[in-house]
């Protein structure tokens, strides 16, 4: 598709009033509004994902930045309370939860989206890391809020691919209906009219050569 906007564009810049560059600008012009009403569709189905993702992320994006703050600062805490080596090594020893990642195409973007299961209770150790303190446990709490909401930050990278082939379809869309349809009608009109006063012409010099071979 791109690959012929680019040939005609090119063609309309060098094309000459004959019959056979006439025929040829009619069908593109067919061929220019089949691919605007596909792009249409593309666009359309695009536009109907991100109204479909974008209410929900709109409320997370709202809290993403306090519950960050909150997690950064119980990490803090805790590293300050219990020291890093602690910390980290409390962390190597947690079951984390199960993370599941797919991957789905919508018109050309890649919308990925994840699936987080946590262990059930009956499954987590009963005990706990010794010589700490509740901060430690404070952390792992707002690490799991991360966790849990860890779907709508991935909503966010499938809003962006998203709306990255939006504009882009969208502005191939608008290229078609807003600058080469119109240059492709106009120039239709000009060579339509131009080998319209060439017949006339041509008419004129077959009516004076009739009527002076007449006169012979």
């Amino acid at each position: 598709m791109q690959k012929k906007e680019s040939q005609i564009i090119f063609f309309i810049d060098h094309a000459t009033p004959t019959k056979p560059n006439l025929w040829f600008l009619i069908k593109a012009r067919i061929d220019m509004l089949q691919g605007a009403a596909i792009l249409k569709q593309v666009t359309d189905v695009l536009r109907r994902e991100l109204q479909g993702l974008l209410p929900v992320y709109k409320e997370f994006e709202t809290q993403k930045p306090e519950l960050f703050n909150q997690f950064y600062t119980a990490v803090s805490l805790t590293i300050l309370r219990n020291g890093e080596e602690k910390v980290e090594l409390t962390g190597l020893a947690s079951k984390p939860p199960d993370v599941s990642m797919t991957m789905k195409r919508v018109m050309g973007a890649t919308v990925p989206s994840a699936d987080v299961k946590f262990k059930k209770a009956e499954q987590l150790p009963i005990y706990s890391a010794g010589n700490t303190d509740a901060t430690l446990d404070e952390a792992r709490r707002q690490a799991e809020i991360i966790l849990e909401n860890l779907p709508q930050l991935v909503r966010e990278a499938a809003i962006k691919n998203l709306y990255a082939r939006f504009k882009t379809i969208f502005k191939r869309q608008n290229a078609i209906n807003e600058l080469i349809l119109p240059e492709i009608s106009f120039l239709i009109k000009k060579i339509d009219e131009s080998l319209e006063q060439n017949t006339q012409e041509d008419l004129i010099r077959m009516k004076m050569f009739k009527n002076k071979k007449m006169k012979n």
